[in-house]
């Protein structure tokens, strides 16, 4: 999309990764990650029962492996309540792991597994196993033993630390900590219910389902909200500091859930970091600033820093754009309505704008600002990744005149695309380029007094006066 900016090329993976961070072959598969909450070390639970510890800047060869399960393998960590990290495993283990590499049983629930472990900075920790989730306190007393119908399937703890919600079969249910009488609102939903989220202001709860979906209900009444169109299962979700969005794994970008403003029921997600054909596998959102982190099946992983930006893919590197400049999207708006208007008049196929995510080629994501479908090609359109358009227009703004005008301008043609408008408020031009053997070709150029015309869409005209007035 043409913002009302220049666009910020984002640093390549390992380009950052090489100036900034390090890297290590672990030998095992990391099945979780967390930073303490006194932000001293990361750790990174594996496979082979071990929790590895790095301390920021340090050496991979430093860092600290600590056996947190022996005897088996690590299933699921979080940050601890207060430092460090609190690890359920195989062998039946709740383990808190220090910021020095000191391992501590906090409890042990004989041959059964511990699958799920969640904990809050008031010192409170849930540990899940097979059908109960066990609270602990700070000092790892048992408090007590929330029994569900079926194996739990996820654990949480709301922000305040007042409520804990458990996924399983058919729903989840939602405990007052403190209750004199451990009775749950019980959620229901049917289906197997997997990882849980509360949003930050208590309001809604989400779980991720064994289908493709989402499934959240918000308290203040019940409503269901579904959420699907995924490729594959989400694993991860997570809510921004704010928690105006849900940010998922399972597609081949990260998926992010608009929870302002009714909540997510008929709107689009936003996408980000889409391309390559490659599944987002994780992402976590910060718990203090807007900013979504996510892993790739490839082994990348992406840090974007405002999820309110379009973000594009070109060629292994992330590419941000500003929000869009008044003046653009009232100019988009007035050549997107006549286009729309058009095609429906005529049947002709659909139209759409940003942001939507457009895979030109493989590592080539572009949103342009609008776009059109013939009918023989609505199949190229997806959920939430679509295949190159017959016709494609972007309103140039000062800072990605040069994109525009240059980079999309071969990138199109080479995709396939049979139509380029190219929409200048500065100037207050039209240019229409059509393709001719693999190039484009000027159709027409209007100026003021001029009217632009389609070679695609015989019959389609805008004139320069409008779209500008």
């Amino acid at each position: 999309m043409s913002g009302g900016g220049g666009g910020t090329s984002v640093e390549s993976a390992d380009v950052l990764l090489a100036s900034r961070g390090h890297s290590a072959e672990l030998g095992a598969w990391v099945v979780g990650i967390a930073f303490g909450r006194e932000g001293r070390v990361c750790a990174f639970g594996l496979g082979d029962g071990t929790v590895r510890l790095a301390a920021p800047g340090q050496p991979a060869e430093q860092w600290t492996t600590v056996a947190a399960h022996p005897e088996g393998a690590c299933l699921d960590l979080c940050a601890d309540a207060r430092d460090g990290a609190l690890s359920g495993g195989d062998d039946g283990r709740l383990v808190r792991v220090a910021p020095d590499g000191t391992a501590e049983e906090i409890a042990r629930y004989g041959t059964k597994w511990v699958e799920h472990v969640a904990a809050h900075e008031s010192g409170l920790r849930a540990a899940a196993v097979g059908k109960a989730v066990h609270l602990l306190d700070a000092k790892g007393a048992a408090l007590k033993s929330l029994a569900h119908p079926t194996t739990v399937g996820g654990v949480a703890f709301d922000a305040r630390g007042k409520r804990v919600a458990a996924s399983h079969y058919n729903g989840c249910s939602l405990w007052f900590v403190a209750a004199k009488e451990d009775k749950p609102r019980v959620l229901e939903w049917k289906g197997s219910h997997g990882p849980i989220a509360i949003s930050p202001d208590g309001t809604h709860v989400v779980t991720a389902m064994q289908e493709n979906a989402l499934h959240g209900w918000r308290l203040a009444d019940g409503q269901h909200m579904r959420m699907s169109g995924y490729p594959s299962k989400t694993r991860f979700l997570s809510f921004t500091a704010k928690g105006r969005w849900l940010a998922t794994s399972g597609a081949e970008s990260v998926v992010l859930w608009p929870f302002f403003g009714g909540g997510p029921m008929g709107k689009a997600p936003t996408e980000l970091a889409g391309g390559d054909g490659v599944f987002c596998t994780a992402v976590a959102c910060h718990p203090a600033q807007e900013v979504v982190a996510a892993g790739f099946a490839d082994g990348l992983v992406v840090e974007v820093p405002d999820t309110s930006r379009i973000v594009e893919l070109s060629e292994g590197e992330l590419i941000l754009m500003p929000p869009p400049s008044f003046t653009h999207q009232r100019v988009l708006d007035r050549v997107y309505s006549a286009l729309k208007v058009f095609v429906e008049q005529h049947e002709l196929g659909v139209t759409a704008f940003a942001p939507l995510s457009v895979r030109l080629w493989t590592g080539k994501i572009r949103e342009p600002d609008a776009l059109f479908y013939t009918t023989a090609h609505q199949d190229r359109i997806g959920e939430l990744v679509s295949g190159p358009p017959d016709l494609a227009v972007e309103v140039i703004s000062p800072g990605t005149r040069k994109v525009d005008r240059q980079d999309k301008f071969y990138e199109y043609a080479q995709a396939g695309i049979v139509e380029y408008w190219l929409v200048d408020p500065d100037h207050e031009t039209i240019d229409v380029y059509t393709l001719d053997a693999g190039v484009y070709v000027l159709w027409t150029s209007a100026r003021q007094g001029d009217r632009a015309t389609s070679k695609l869409l015989p019959g389609f005209v805008a004139a320069c006066q409008d779209v500008f007035a």
